[in-house]
């Protein structure tokens, strides 16, 4: 899989009190993170 292929997103989670890295190919993936570049490195391995 590439991962270049796909678009991704990341936002800030209230609920989570957290980053979350989002894929919109995929949307029922997210990854939490305390950074935003930790967030985005995730949802994409």
């Amino acid at each position: 899989m590439n991962t270049k292929h796909y678009t991704y997103r990341v936002t800030w989670s209230p609920e989570d009190g957290e980053h979350v890295g989002l894929c919109t190919e995929l949307p029922s993936l997210g990854w939490l993170a305390k950074t935003p570049e930790a967030a985005l490195k995730g949802i994409q391995k």
